[in-house]
C-alpha cells in the first residue's frame, strides 16, 4: 500500500499486507486513506465493534463487552454498559466504583458506590464491600457468631471472640476485651485474667496462703486449704480436713488403720511399729503377723504338739484348735498329750468295730486280729451281706431260708424258711414239713385225692376229693354240684337244689311230687294228684278267653310248682266286654285255685324271686298281658268234662308242646 497525503506534500510510502476492508476518513487536515481489496477493515474496527466475528466491523459487542469487544463491563446496576468507552450510565453494583464501575471498594468502606463505612467494629476495619459483613470477624469484645457487622457485644462472663469464658474473677464479669480481672482473682486462682489455679502447696485469694505441712504431698484445695489427696501419717483428715489433728491412740497411717498386737499400747503413730515388742501370738515390726503354723507364744518362739491335727494351734496358748491327730483325746487334753481309751480309736468318740480280739488299732480303727462272726471289712464294721454269716462273713446261709436272709453270727433264717420247710424244727431250714403239711408246715393240706399234697404251695396234683375243689381242694363244692372237682350237678329235684357233696343225696328233701323214700336223689315222682277241679265253661265265656285262661293256668302251675321260691299273686277276672289282668308279688302260700262265677281267681307262692311273662288275649275286644318266665318242669293238664285238672310233672316241655295235649280243648273248640 501507498498512502500519499493529498493537501500538501507527502513524500513518505507506507505499504502494508492488508488482511480486511479498511476505511479511513480523515477531516480537515487529516489524512483519509481508503484501501480495498476484499473489504477488510485493516486496522481493526473502531471500539463497540467485534473485529473477531466480522472483519468488516459490521457486527457490534454482545451485551455486557465494550471497546474490542474483549473486555467486559463493570457491574453496572443497569446493564449493559456503554460498548464505546465501558461507562455505567446508571450506578455501580454494591462493591464497586469509577466511570466503569471497574473498582473495587477502598477498605473501610461497602455497599453502592462504595458510599458506606464499614464498621468500627469489624476487624482491622475491613469488610465485605457489598453487604459489610466483617469478612476477618469482630475486634475484641464483639459477638461474630450473633451478628456477621459486629455490632453485638460478648455477653457476660466472655470476652475476646465471645468464645472464650472469663477467668475466675472475685467480681465478675471480666474485661470483654482482653478478660481482664479489675477486681481481682476469686480465692484458689492467680493471674491477670485468674485463669491460672494456684500452684501446689498454695490456696486462697491470690493464692496467697500455704497448705497445712501434714496435707499428703502439701497438697490442698487453692480455695479452702482443704487436703484433698488426705494426711499425711498420722493425722486424722475424718476430724480435720486441714490434717490438724494427730490419730487417736491405737490407730497409725491415716486414723482407720489399728496397731497391731504391741505389748505395750500404742504404737507409733505414724508407722504402727511396736517398739516395746508384740503380745504372744504375733509378730513382724508392727506385731501384726499371727505366728506361722506350727508355733505360738511370745514371738511365735514356742511349737505346737505334734499330735496338734496339721501342727496348728492357737498362736497364743498353744491349744490345737483344729483338734488332736487320730488316736489322741481333746476332750481331755487340749493340747492333745493324752492318748485314746481303749475301744476307742481317731478322736476317741468312735468306737472299734467288732474286732475278735479287742482294742483295735487308736489311729485307723483297724483290727489287727480279724473280726468276731457275723463282720467284715478292714475296721470289722460292716453287717455280712445278705446270704451270709459267720468268721468274716464266709459261710452261706441255707437255701432254705426266706430270702437267703439268716443271722449274720450263727446262720438262723431270721425271716423263717422258704415254703415246705420247718423252722420250729430246724431253725437253718434243714427240715422239710411232715406229709400232710406245706408252706411253714403249720398249714394242713386240702382234700387231695391222692395225699399228700405239694409241700411248697400245698396243690393237689392227683386232683381233689370227692365234694371238694379249687387248686388246694380246700373249698366245698358250691350248692347244685357234687362228686369229684365238684363237676356233677344236683337232682333238679332236690330241695333248694341242695345236695351231699360227696354222693349227691338230696339232704333237704325233694320238691313236691318227687319221692324222697324211693330215692334219695329223689329221681322218682309221687303219684299224680288233682290241685283243684271247677267248673271253667260258662254260657258267657267263649274258647278263645279259655285257651288264654288255659295258657295262664299252666304257666302259673308250672311256675309254682317248680321254680326256685316265687312269690306272686295272678288275679283274672272276666267282665261283660272287659278283661282286666292284675299282678301282685311276694305271698308265702302255696297254690289255691278257686273259681267263683264270672271270675277265676289264681293265688301261687313259693320263698324265691321270679321272673315271666304272661299273655291273655280276648277274641271279643283287645286286652294284653305280657308275663315271662322261667320254667323249670313240665306241666300235664286234661280236662275232664267240665273240670280242668293240672298236674305238674318233669322233664321240662314247653307250654306249646303241652297244648297239643289237650284233647278236651279240642272238643271244647267243637
Amino acid at each position: 500500500m501507498i498512502v500519499q497525503r493529498i493537501v500538501g506534500h507527502v513524500n513518505s510510502n507506507h505499504v502494508t499486507k492488508l488482511m480486511a476492508l479498511a476505511r479511513v476518513a480523515v477531516l480537515k487536515d487529516t489524512l483519509e486513506i481508503n484501501v480495498t481489496k476484499n473489504g477488510s477493515c485493516v486496522l481493526g474496527c473502531k471500539p463497540g465493534y467485534d473485529y473477531r466475528n466480522s472483519t468488516n466491523c459490521i457486527v457490534e459487542c454482545d451485551p455486557g463487552y465494550y471497546d474490542d469487544c474483549t473486555k467486559e463491563c463493570g457491574p453496572c446496576t443497569q446493564q449493559p454498559c456503554n460498548k464505546t468507552d465501558g461507562s455505567c450510565t446508571g450506578c455501580c453494583a454494591e462493591g464497586y466504583t469509577g466511570d466503569k464501575c471497574d473498582l473495587t471498594c477502598l477498605k473501610g468502606y461497602y455497599g453502592k458506590n462504595c458510599s458506606e463505612a464499614c464498621s468500627q467494629n469489624c476487624k482491622s476495619e475491613y469488610c465485605d464491600p457489598q453487604n459489610g459483613t466483617c469478612v476477618l470477624g469482630c475486634n475484641p469484645g464483639y459477638d461474630y457468631s450473633n451478628s456477621t457487622n459486629c455490632s453485638i457485644e460478648c455477653e457476660p462472663g466472655f470476652y475476646d471472640d465471645c468464645t472464650t469464658e472469663c477467668g475466675q474473677c472475685e467480681v465478675q464479669p471480666c474485661n470483654k476485651t482482653d478478660g481482664y480481672c479489675t477486681g481481682g482473682c476469686a480465692k484458689g486462682y492467680t493471674g491477670d485474667k485468674c485463669d491460672q489455679d494456684c500452684l501446689n502447696g498454695y490456696y486462697g485469694k491470690n493464692c496467697s496462703e500455704a497448705c497445712s505441712q501434714n496435707c499428703k504431698n502439701e497438697t490442698c484445695d487453692p480455695q479452702n486449704g482443704t487436703c484433698v489427696l488426705g494426711c499425711n501419717p498420722g493425722y486424722d483428715y475424718s476430724n480435720s480436713t486441714n490434717c490438724s489433728i494427730e490419730c487417736e491412740p491405737g490407730f497409725y497411717d491415716d486414723c482407720t488403720t489399728e496397731c497391731g498386737q504391741c505389748e505395750v499400747q500404742p504404737c507409733n503413730k505414724t508407722d504402727g511399729y511396736c517398739t516395746s515388742g508384740c503380745a504372744k501370738g504375733y509378730t513382724g515390726d508392727k506385731c501384726d503377723q499371727d505366728c506361722l503354723n506350727g508355733y505360738y507364744g511370745k514371738n511365735c518362739s514356742e511349737a505346737c504338739s505334734q499330735n496338734c491335727k496339721n501342727e496348728t494351734c492357737d498362736p497364743q496358748n498353744g491349744t490345737c484348735v483344729l483338734g488332736c491327730n487320730p488316736g489322741y483325746d481333746y476332750s481331755n487334753s487340749t493340747n492333745c498329750s493324752i492318748e485314746c481309751e481303749p475301744g476307742f480309736y481317731d478322736d476317741c468318740t468312735t468306737e472299734c468295730g467288732q474286732c475278735e480280739v479287742q482294742p483295735c488299732n487308736k489311729t485307723d480303727g483297724y483290727c489287727t486280729s480279724g473280726c468276731a462272726k457275723g463282720y467284715t471289712g478292714d475296721k470289722c464294721d460292716q453287717d455280712c451281706l445278705n446270704g451270709y454269716y459267720g468268721k468274716n462273713c464266709s459261710e452261706a446261709c441255707s437255701q432254705n431260708c426266706k430270702n437267703e436272709t439268716c443271722d449274720p453270727q450263727n446262720g438262723t433264717c431270721v425271716l423263717g424258711c422258704n415254703p415246705g420247710y420247718d423252722y420250729s424244727n430246724s431253725t437253718n431250714c434243714s427240715i422239710e414239713c411232715e406229709p400232710g403239711f406245706y408252706d411253714d408246715c403249720t398249714t394242713e393240706c386240702g382234700q387231695c385225692e391222692a395225699q399228700p399234697c405239694n409241700k411248697t404251695d400245698g396243690y393237689c396234683t392227683g386232683g381233689c376229693a370227692k365234694g371238694y375243689t379249687g387248686d388246694k381242694c380246700d373249698q366245698d363244692c358250691l350248692n347244685g354240684y357234687y362228686g369229684n372237682n365238684c363237676s356233677k350237678e344236683c337232682s333238679q329235684n332236690c330241695k333248694n337244689e341242695t345236695c351231699d357233696p360227696q354222693n349227691g343225696t338230696c339232704v333237704l328233701g325233694c320238691n313236691p311230687g318227687y319221692d324222697y323214700s324211693n330215692s334219695t336223689n329223689c329221681s322218682i315222682a309221687k303219684h299224680v294228684h288233682r290241685i283243684v277241679r271247677t267248673n271253667l265253661v260258662t254260657p258267657r265265656m267263649g274258647l278263645a278267653c279259655l285257651d288264654v285262661i288255659l295258657d295262664m293256668i299252666i304257666k302259673t302251675a308250672q311256675t309254682a310248682q317248680l321254680n326256685a321260691n316265687p312269690d306272686f299273686t295272678i288275679i283274672v277276672q272276666r267282665g261283660v266286654g272287659n278283661v282286666k289282668c292284675n299282678h301282685v308279688t311276694k305271698l308265702m302260700a302255696i297254690a289255691r285255685v278257686a273259681v267263683q262265677k264270672d271270675t277265676l281267681e289264681i293265688h301261687v307262692t313259693k320263698n324265691a324271686n321270679l321272673d315271666f311273662t304272661m299273655t291273655v288275649q280276648r277274641s271279643v275286644g283287645n286286652v294284653k298281658c305280657n308275663h315271662v318266665t322261667k320254667l323249670m318242669a313240665i306241666a300235664r293238664v286234661a280236662v275232664q268234662k267240665d273240670t280242668l285238672e293240672i298236674n305238674v310233672t318233669k322233664p321240662l316241655l314247653t307250654v306249646t308242646e303241652i297244648k297239643k295235649l289237650l284233647t278236651p280243648v279240642q272238643l271244647l273248640e267243637v
